[in-house]
């Protein structure tokens, strides 16, 4: 029997029981309940809210999701949002991604919001002053680049490429391969979620890399996060820098004993041809002196080179 013609035989108020005892920050189990059928959709709409909005807003923030570059939450339909992160990525078989990147996610807001959070009333802290703690999302730690920068359209500038969000650079990888991996464009919850719990509008990356600033009004996501290593991947690193780099990581692990230092400096010329053995690690909270929060980024070995000098 259609699940559709199965509500048909149950009473409203059965079915409105069902509803409220999901979690508003369950998104993905309202996305598939709304659409079993017509009845069910209704209770969705709230009195003098024609667009049911208002619901999918606050389930969105709940899950922990907030806006791309240039996106301005007054102006986009959360609804929509929604049903469409469940239908690209709801079900990814990504062990930190769809259900279970939403889950802990929700998991994580809980503690700064409630129920009836909207962008209005969401706080997005600014300053340390603002809290006394703060983590980053697990699946910062999943997120890599392509060993060779892809072909871009000749008609885009440089700025317009780093804001680019059907990119292919930016990977999400499984479980630390470095084989096993598929575009972070391909997986709109994880771009879109927040970076850190609770969510920041700005934010330090400290390591022997001169990052940019992070910031973003609405919240800053995993995407801004990437964003800010991309534009910097081709870089050509000074040798200070490529010294300090090697410093800073257990080269060691990556390249074979007696390796002639020389070649590993010569080896990382740019940051993306240092990523191509060493990946985000994880971005854990530095310090905090009344501004915005400091994060350092640790790295961890994802590839070695041979004796013959070829990675692998």
């Amino acid at each position: 029997m259609p699940a559709s013609q199965l509500f048909d035989k149950l009473p409203v108020e059965l079915i409105t029981l069902i509803r409220g005892s999901i979690p508003k920050s369950d998104l993905r189990t309202h996305v598939c309940f709304y659409q079993a059928c017509q009845m069910i959709a209704d209770l969705y709409r709230s009195p003098g809210d024609d667009t049911e909005d208002s619901f999918w807003e606050s389930a969105c923030i709940l899950s922990g999701l907030g806006c791309l570059p240039h996106e301005y939450p007054s102006e986009m339909s959360w609804k929509t949002v929604a049903f469409d992160l469940i239908k690209n990525d709801g079900f990814c078989d990504h062990p930190h991604c769809g259900g279970t990147r939403l889950e802990e996610n929700a998991s994580r807001m809980s503690e700064y919001v409630s129920d009836n959070v909207s962008w209005q009333t969401l706080h997005i802290r600014k300053s340390s002053d603002d809290f006394e703690n703060i983590t980053e999302n697990s699946i910062l730690g999943d997120v890599a680049f392509l060993d060779k920068a892809p072909q871009v359209s000749a008609k885009l500038q440089v700025s317009d490429y780093t804001r680019l969000v059907d990119d292919d650079d930016a990977q999400l990888c499984f479980l630390d391969s470095v084989e096993h991996k598929s575009p972070l464009s391909d997986h709109p919850i994880a771009q879109r979620s927040f970076a850190t719990f609770p969510p920041v509008s700005a934010a330090v990356l400290t390591c022997p890399l001169n990052l940019p600033f992070l910031r973003h009004i609405h919240g800053i996501t995993v995407w801004d996060v990437q964003n800010v290593f991309r534009s910097i991947l081709d870089e050509e690193l000074l040798a200070s820098r490529v010294s300090s780099l090697v410093d800073y990581v257990d080269y060691e692990k990556a390249f074979p004993v007696g390796c002639d230092l020389s070649l590993v400096l010569k080896e990382f010329w740019t940051l993306r041809s240092f990523m191509k053995y060493f990946h985000i690690d994880s971005i854990k909270l530095e310090h905090w002196d009344g501004g915005p929060p400091s994060f350092r980024v640790h790295f961890k070995v994802v590839r070695t080179m041979s004796v013959t000098g070829k990675a692998r």
